[in-house]
């Protein structure tokens, strides 16, 4: 099998943008799956920025902010290079799947190989062919499963160069974040390139306010690296949080949130009830630490030590 080689981008004359769909796997009933990637070239040179969504296949928001700058034709640089893939899962999208019919999760891919798992394949895919040609990498989440993220950044504080992206995205807040084993964001950064990770509300849900923060902190990152001269404003100070903590259901039964994504809470505030469903108990679940309320589990029924409010804290 030949190497794999990168997007052919000498094709496309600057100031332009073109399309590549790449065939990343098979269906058992010899139906091809594609990639859609599209690529956008400045008319002068510059760096090269990779946007990608729908690692997980069930989180839309990210997709949804990428469509709208494809629609809006907001990516078209005035210098360098933009490649956005609107759905990079796109076997869990058509499922409305967090996961690959496989059941792994692509987010824990990475780097891949050719030969291994269809999720290996296609982590492979987007290592070798694309991220090679980038300096940056947004890459756009939300909440897993039934917990809702208020508009965040997350990256690596120790690296500078992705922080400096993180702030300058603009979010509601930055938050310090290793990324984990085997994750996009870890392979990209062990490449040297700045990448950070932005979570704005819930699976299988659009929310309109995560949205637009982040269509602004997108053209914000464009302008940040000189990429394109728009009119975004630039974004002031943002909360960091270089914690986090999980506050956990001490009890089975049904969780009533008393707070929401993006409120500050102190020690010992009243963040949940947990109630059994007959009504004989009631447990009130208190803050143990002052914070930033930055994620909600808003599933109902809940089982004893499930994560339901995530706050991020200064110490």
């Amino acid at each position: 099998m030949p190497a794999p080689t990168l997007l052919d981008i000498q094709r496309i004359a600057p100031g332009t943008r073109d399309l590549f769909e790449l065939q990343i796997a098979r269906l058992p009933t010899h139906t091809a799956i594609e990639l859609p990637i599209f690529v956008y070239k400045g008319l002068e040179a510059g760096p090269g920025l990779l946007v990608t969504a729908g690692l997980h296949g069930d989180e839309i928001n990210g997709i949804e902010i990428i469509r709208r700058m494809i629609r809006n034709q907001q990516l078209m640089p005035d210098r360098g290079l933009v490649i956005a893939i609107p759905v990079v899962n796109i076997f869990g999208f058509i499922h409305s799947s967090r996961r690959l019919p496989e059941g792994k999760d692509l987010n824990r891919s990475f780097p891949g190989t050719s030969k291994g798992s269809l999720s290996s394949q296609v982590a492979n895919v987007l290592m070798t062919r694309v991220v090679p040609l980038c300096q940056a990498v947004v890459d756009l989440h939300t909440g897993g499963g039934s917990k809702f993220n208020c508009p965040q950044v997350r990256c690596d504080f120790s690296v500078p160069d992705a922080r400096s992206l993180a702030r300058s995205f603009g979010a509601r807040c930055i938050v310090h974040s290793k990324p984990p084993d085997q994750s996009f964001r870890k392979e990209v950064s062990k490449r040297n390139i700045a990448c950070v990770t932005y979570e704005g509300g819930e699976s299988m849900r659009l929310d309109e306010d995560a949205i637009q923060v982040g269509l602004s902190g997108v053209r914000r990152v464009l302008k940040h690296l000189n990429m394109q001269n728009n009119d975004q404003d630039e974004a002031g100070p943002r909360p960091e949080y270089p914690k986090t903590s999980w506050i956990r259901a001490p009890h089975t039964g049904i969780f009533n949130a008393r707070v929401t994504p993006g409120q500050l809470v102190s020690r010992s505030h009243i963040v949940g009830v947990v109630a059994d469903p007959f009504g004989e108990r009631e447990i009130v679940v208190k803050a143990k630490t002052k914070g930033l309320v930055i994620g909600v589990n808003h599933r109902c029924v809940i089982h004893r030590g499930e994560a339901l409010v995530h706050l991020g804290v200064t110490s």
